[in-house]
């Protein structure tokens, strides 16, 4: 924890090098250090540091922390404040930094400026429903240990869903059909819940996305598994949706986890709120308590569908808005096809349609102009390819139908 600067140089004849000799204090570092000046082709000089610590006046800002109830298996992050009340830095150190099997205190040392308070979090993951009540020590450098009492208890996850069943009956392949449920927090502890439906891919979630005050908490999905966060007494509303994409048939218990744990089926489960609750109390320390679950029964029928279109995309293309038709050059009809083609001239594309193909084409044997006056001129009469005269309208424009 000892350095000195300059650590090498040049000393002028009958003259003197002023040396700076650092420290840097932690609560393990050594208080005692040692230099050694050696002379090139000539004597070595030693000389001895020693650092003093003034005795400490630190305390919890607590003396008790009440934690309250911690949910089960779902990391809870608690902080207590140490206050140096003493004319110097403070160094301390956790004597046991995993004070129960639960708790783990972090950091394990640090440095308490004067004045100042310094925060220690206490991550509390619990796995076993039980009341606790233990010491975390705190030892100070050159002073006495200061130590903070922490109780507590641990509760179960309890999640209600308000529908027994999600029954698909009779969808066809390509629709879509969808359930809307709503699930509900009645405990005083956060529930994490995660439907993992990667195994039924014609099935997904629609849930609420948000986020909360915890950066590591909320809402999101992944590779068709959905992640949910419930607040202590929250509800949540999202909806299951059925898409199926070939005939096939699904019965099946939604899979779901509730705060790490596999969530139990439905049939296992008919508590109610209350009775549940009140049940919660009866439990001991050391047994397990039936959750009430989330989970529910899934059945689904998917069908051949209605209706079969040979092509879902129609692709309509205008004409330009200053198209000159100038002439129209006849082209006789092909035999022994429905199919028949309308040939245009001066740069107009011919046109097809597979709508009617049974229609015949008509061809415009000459220039067309249409022209209206206000006594209304008498048209020019147009003709087809086989003598008959098309029904033409006194519009500024005409449609080609094919």
């Amino acid at each position: 924890p000892f350095a000195i600067r300059p650590s090498q140089g040049v000393i002028e004849p009958y003259s003197t090098l002023n040396c700076e000799i650092l420290y840097f204090p932690s609560f393990g570092s050594a208080s005692v250090g040692r230099f050694h000046f050696d002379v090139t082709e000539g004597n070595t000089v030693s000389f001895t540091c020693r650092a003093k610590f003034a005795p400490p006046s630190v305390d919890f800002v607590d003396k008790r922390l009440a934690i309250g109830i911690l949910p089960l298996n779902i990391t809870r992050k608690v902080v207590a404040a140490l206050r140096n009340n003493g004319q110097h830095h403070a160094f301390f150190k956790v004597v046991d930094p995993n004070p129960t099997k639960f708790c783990t205190v972090t950091p394990e040392t640090g440095c308490i400026p004067v004045g100042s308070v310094f925060n220690i979090q206490l991550n509390f993951t619990a796995t076993e429903i039980e009341k606790f009540d233990f010491k975390v020590e705190v030892k100070l450098r050159g002073g006495k240990v200061v130590a903070l009492k922490i109780g507590g208890s641990i509760e179960p996850p309890y999640v209600e869903c308000d529908q027994d069943v999600f029954a698909f009956d009779g969808v066809h392949v390509g629709s879509t059909d969808e359930r809307v449920f709503t699930l509900y927090n009645p405990m005083r502890t956060e529930a994490e819940i995660v439907y993992n439906l990667k195994k039924y891919k014609d099935f997904r979630l629609e849930i609420p996305h948000r986020k909360f005050a915890d950066d590591e908490k909320k809402n999101y999905e992944e590779d068709n598994c959905y992640y949910l966060f419930l607040s202590a007494g929250e509800k949540v509303t999202s909806k299951i949706i059925f898409s199926p994409k070939q005939v096939s048939s699904y019965d099946f218990n939604l899979p779901v986890l509730i705060n790490d744990m596999i969530a139990p089926p439905p049939s296992l489960h008919k508590l109610g709120s209350d009775a549940a609750t009140r049940s919660v109390t009866r439990v001991s320390t050391t047994s397990s308590l039936t959750m009430c679950t989330p989970c529910r029964r899934v059945t689904a029928t998917a069908l051949h569908p209605s209706i079969y279109v040979s092509n879902t995309e129609l692709s309509f293309v205008s004409a330009p808005s200053n198209l000159n038709i100038a002439s129209v050059s006849p082209i006789p009809p092909q035999v022994g096809t429905h199919k028949q083609s309308q040939a245009v001239t001066n740069s107009y594309r011919q046109l097809r349609t597979d709508t009617d193909r049974h229609r015949q084409t008509q061809t415009i044997t000459n220039s067309y102009r249409q022209t209206q006056t206000d006594n209304h001129k008498q048209l020019p009469t147009v003709t087809d390819s086989y003598g008959q005269s098309p029904t033409v309208t006194d519009s500024p424009f005409f449609d080609l139908l094919l």
